[in-house]
This record gives structure tokens, C-alpha cells and sequence, in this order.
């Protein structure tokens, strides 16, 4: 599961043949490369409104695994949030 700028030239290539079939891993792949953007955000309320964003594409994702890491992450944000 390497980052897609990590991976090489024959990795990229099999990953390009991948797109097209349906396979659950590639499906996972793609929702962990989104999240990665998160730490693109250049404020809270952008980094707030992607990861609930992207929330719910994992949770819809219908790949338990995927689920269960995005209700951890759900969980962690939200007990760090302050809300007064």
C-alpha cells in the first residue's frame, strides 16, 4: 500500500491495468490515497470539511475494513475537537 509517488514504473503500470476491474483492494487503495490530501488542507474549516467528506465515501465504501479505520479516525478527530 505505498504511496503512489513511492511506487515504480512496473508498479504504476499494473496499477493503471487495475483501474478497470472492481477489485476491493484497489477500492481501498484509492480511499487511503484520498485521505493522504488531507494534509493538504490549508485551514481547519477545509481540513474539517474534507475529512467529513471523506468520511462518508469510507463509510459508503462497503469494505468493513475501510469502515472500521474511518470510524477510528472519526472517533480521534472528534474527542480532539474543542467545542465549547
Amino acid at each position: 500500500m505505498k504511496k503512489k509517488e513511492n511506487l515504480t514504473e512496473k508498479q504504476k503500470e499494473r496499477l493503471l491495468e487495475l483501474q478497470n476491474q472492481k477489485l476491493k483492494t484497489l477500492r481501498a487503495y484509492n480511499i487511503k490515497e484520498n485521505l493522504e490530501k488531507f494534509w493538504e488542507c490549508e485551514n481547519r474549516e477545509e481540513a474539517e470539511q474534507y475529512l467529513k467528506k471523506w468520511y462518508y465515501r469510507a463509510t459508503h465504501s462497503r469494505l468493513e475494513a475501510v469502515i472500521k479505520v474511518a470510524k477510528t479516525i472519526k472517533h480521534r478527530f472528534s474527542s480532539s475537537v474543542y467545542v465549547p
